[in-house]
């Protein structure tokens, strides 16, 4: 039986990024793969065999003490947890290939050298553009950004880029010159999995090799749907309310339409599209969070919908 080392920071239904790793992992275990989680501990995470050698709750953020912030800084750069803890697991099954996605702050890219060394490719999911910009998104309080291209990376902390925070900017500004230094991704990763064509272009704009990419979209098995042929009434967002979502767009465009707006999930941004909402009076309805049956049918019931993926509660 082949084996798969499933990586990702969080082992829950989390957002989207965290319903294509738990469904890639089911389909790949419906073809016959043996799948090894590997993640960080965390109360709402499913329950696993493998949860012992999971790496310690590490989350990055401006709420928490001055002694846990410090204290959690060495492992956002690079995780000698995570690569203990992940040596442990590996003594007990050796993987065909590392499939890994979202690892940053948490778990790190310490773990990738290591993986390399073994001879276990692994094989990277693009979900965000942080292998080239620090802060994931290439947005900043101006808008779109690409001062860090040419490897200008103090501008990270020059604009605050994560959360509005001088010092979580100069973490991650520190982190994201440590991996460009040891090479962590070009030297160890075999391929780039990436669902987004624009994404690759991007990518590859600001230098990373184009045969390092591998376009694979997003997809849903359309068998397990129930369609609705007649149209709703509604436009349905479904996904995580941030600001690089695009809302403030739809729902200003919404406004100025009068076209009615459903929109499905929660996020940071959420009391700032309520407001935003309101002072446009447009008509925008906020559901929530949304899993299973419930989420299918608010988007069968669409007249047209934009979301990330279908979550399967």
């Amino acid at each position: 039986m082949p084996t798969v080392l499933a990586v990702n920071n969080y082992y829950y239904l989390r957002g989207g990024s965290e319903t294509v790793y738990f469904e890639q992992n089911r389909a790949l275990a419906a073809l016959g793969w043996k799948v090894v989680p590997f993640a960080m501990q965390h109360p709402d995470n499913l329950a696993t065999e493998w949860s012992k050698y999971f790496v310690e709750r590490n989350e990055l953020s401006t709420e928490q003490s001055l002694a846990t912030g410090l204290r959690h800084i060495p492992s956002v750069i690079y995780s000698f947890e995570a690569r203990r803890k992940l040596a442990r697991l590996l003594s007990f099954v050796t993987p065909d290939v590392c499939h890994a996605h979202n690892i940053y702050h948490h778990i790190s890219p310490s773990i990738l050298g290591m993986l390399a060394s073994r001879g276990i490719p692994v094989v990277l999911t693009v979900h965000d553009l942080k292998i080239a910009c620090p802060a994931y998104t290439m947005l900043t309080h101006d808008g779109i950004c690409e001062r860090c291209r040419g490897g200008r990376l103090h501008n990270v902390i020059v604009h605050r880029c994560i959360k509005k925070s001088a010092a979580l900017s100069g973490v991650v500004m520190l982190e994201a010159a440590l991996h460009r230094y040891l090479g962590s991704y070009g030297k160890s990763v075999r391929r780039f999995v990436v669902p987004s064509q624009f994404y690759i272009e991007k990518l590859v704009e600001w230098g990373l090799p184009r045969a390092a990419f591998r376009h694979v979209p997003n997809c849903v098995e359309a068998h397990r749907y129930r369609p609705q042929f007649a149209p709703g009434k509604e436009v349905v967002y479904f996904g995580r309310l941030s600001p690089e979502k695009g809302l403030v767009t739809l729902i200003s465009a919404a406004a100025k339409a009068a076209c009615p707006i459903r929109v499905v999930g929660t996020g940071p941004a959420l009391e700032a599209m309520r407001t935003l909402a309101a002072q446009c009076r447009a008509s925008v309805s906020f559901s929530g969070y949304l899993s299973g049956e419930k989420l299918h049918e608010a988007v069968r019931s669409a007249r047209a919908h934009r979301g990330r993926g279908l979550r399967h509660g």
